[in-house]
């Protein structure tokens, strides 16, 4: 049968959204970047490239914005994401892919199935996977890694040698080693994916 594999887990002076790419990335690393202070324009990109959702803004005062620097490879990215934006949201359909991040300042919330995890600086934790989440985001700075769960699984049966389930059974980290573990883990992708001599990129 199945075996089930459990996961615990100067800003840009514009003013126009920027999708750009880096003029000297890693070869095979595709590298862009988005800022906008514009609500609906913020909500597209969290569409494309985290999960389908709806959002609500506080008032974009005194310059706010929502910055992030992204970098891609087949199957696995990593994203730098800065917000001096507060805003709430849902996702009835929740995240396909295993999305963890490190917060570096500010807060984030996730809840999901009655329980809420509140994330803040030095913190580590990641999103649930295929089901209704909401989330609360307060002046954030993060670092996330984001892989497919269909690779997630791939890499399980091939270490377990039959068919698995990938499912999370938290969103946070069960120990004060596995925050570590984690937090050093999503810093050790995301630097090699934004290093320019990373083996990711060959």
């Amino acid at each position: 049968g199945a075996v089930a594999v459990a996961v615990r887990c100067e800003e840009p002076a514009v003013t126009e959204p920027l999708r750009s790419q880096d003029p000297a990335p890693p070869a095979g690393v595709h590298r862009a970047s988005f800022a906008s202070a514009d609500a609906e324009e913020v909500t597209s990109f969290i569409r494309q490239t985290y999960a389908e959702s709806t959002t609500r803004f506080a008032p974009v005062t005194g310059g706010a914005r929502f910055t992030a620097l992204l970098h891609d490879v087949p199957s696995l990215g990593s994203d730098r994401v800065r917000t001096s934006i507060d805003y709430d949201g849902t996702s009835e359909e929740g995240f396909d892919n295993l999305v963890a991040f490190v917060v570096h300042a500010g807060t984030v919330g996730v809840a999901s199935r009655g329980d809420e995890v509140v994330t803040g600086s030095g913190g580590a934790a990641c999103y649930p996977l295929g089901v209704p989440v909401a989330f609360r985001m307060r002046h954030f700075d993060v670092t996330t890694v984001r892989l497919p769960v269909e690779r997630l699984r791939q890499a399980a049966e091939e270490e377990v040698g039959r068919p698995v389930e990938v499912r999370l059974r938290g969103t946070a980290s069960v120990s004060p080693a596995m925050l570590r573990y984690w937090r050093s883990l999503t810093s050790l992708v995301a630097g090699a994916l934004t290093d320019p001599d990373s083996p990711l990129g060959q």
